[in-house]
C-alpha cells in the first residue's frame, strides 16, 4: 500500500472511531462505575492503538524521504561531475580547434613563401638564359625533318584530305620539333603525281597542305608561322608510271623559309 493510501486509510479508521464511540454511548443509561470505567479504558486503548499506528506512519514517511534524499544526492554529484567533464572537454577542444588553426596558417605562409621563391628562382637571370631558344641551324633542323618524313610519310584516305592516323605520328613529331624552335617560319608544300588534269591536282594538292597545316595549328604551332602552297604535279622527285602514278611524288614536304 502506498503511503497516500495510508493516511488516508488512517483518516478514515479515524473518523469511524470516533463515530463508533459516539453512537455507542447511551446518555440515558445509568452505568455503573465500573462500566463507566470499563468503557474509559477501551476507548484509552483505541486511542493510543490509532497514535501508535499514526507513529509507526510517521517513522515510515521519514525513512522514506531519507532514502530519497540519499538517492538524489549520487545524481546530483554525477551531473555536477558531468558538468566539470564537458566544460574540461570544451576547453581542450578549443585548443586543438586553435593549433589546427594556427598550423594551417603556418602552413599557407609556407608555401607562399615556397611559391615566392620558385617565381623568384624562376625569373633569374640563369633561368632567363636556359629558357632561351637554343642556336638555330635551319641545315640541321630541316635534315631533322625530313629524317622523320622518311620514316614516317604523311598520306591521305583514298580521294580525301584526310589525313590517316598513322600519319598524324609524324606531324606530332615535326611539330615538337617547331615548338622547340618557335622563331622559324614553315612551308607546308603538297604535291601529287601526273595522273588526271594538273588544275585538279593542283587543287587536291592545296587542300591536304591545307590540312597538315590545321594539324599543326592543332599541336601548338603558331599559325602566323605557317604556310601552306599545293604544287600540283609541278615538282616530281621520280618518274611517273606510263599511268601517271607514283608513290613518291604524291607527298607533304616542309620547308624552312626563314626565321623571325
Amino acid at each position: 500500500m502506498s503511503l497516500g493510501k495510508k493516511i488516508i486509510f488512517l483518516l478514515f479508521m479515524f473518523v469511524l472511531l470516533v463515530v463508533y464511540s459516539v453512537n455507542s454511548f447511551d446518555y440515558n443509561k445509568s452505568l455503573s462505575e465500573s462500566t463507566v470505567k470499563n468503557e474509559t479504558s477501551t476507548i484509552s486503548n483505541k486511542f493510543e492503538l490509532f497514535i501508535k499506528t499514526v507513529n509507526e506512519i510517521k517513522v515510515e514517511i521519514l525513512e522514506k524521504l531519507k532514502e530519497k534524499n540519499n538517492e538524489q544526492t549520487p545524481v546530483a554529484l554525477v551531473q555536477t561531475e558531468d558538468v566539470i567533464a564537458n566544460d574540461e572537454i570544451k576547453e581542450e577542444t578549443e585548443e586543438i580547434t586553435q593549433e589546427i588553426k594556427t598550423e594551417t596558417l603556418n602552413i599557407q605562409v609556407e608555401e607562399e613563401i615556397q611559391v615566392a621563391q620558385e617565381i623568384k628562382e624562376e625569373n633569374s637571370p640563369e633561368l632567363i638564359e636556359e629558357k632561351q631558344e637554343p642556336e638555330v641551324d635551319t641545315k640541321i633542323i630541316q635534315e631533322e625533318i625530313n629524317t622523320i618524313l622518311k620514316d614516317k610519310k604523311i598520306i591521305f584516305e583514298r580521294r580525301s584530305t584526310t589525313i590517316t592516323k598513322e600519319s598524324i605520328l609524324a606531324v606530332k613529331d615535326i611539330a615538337k620539333i617547331l615548338n622547340k624552335y618557335d622563331s622559324l617560319m614553315v612551308e607546308v608544300a603538297g604535291h601529287t603525281d601526273s595522273r588526271g588534269k594538273a588544275s585538279l591536282n593542283k587543287k587536291l594538292s592545296q587542300l591536304r597542305a591545307n590540312s597538315v597545316r590545321k594539324a599543326l595549328i592543332y599541336y601548338g604551332i603558331n599559325k602566323d608561322r605557317l604556310t601552306a602552297i599545293g604544287y600540283g604535279e609541278e615538282f616530281p622527285i621520280a618518274k611517273d608510271d606510263k599511268n601517271g602514278l607514283s608513290l613518291i611524288n604524291r607527298r607533304i614536304e616542309f620547308n624552312i623559309v626563314g626565321v623571325k
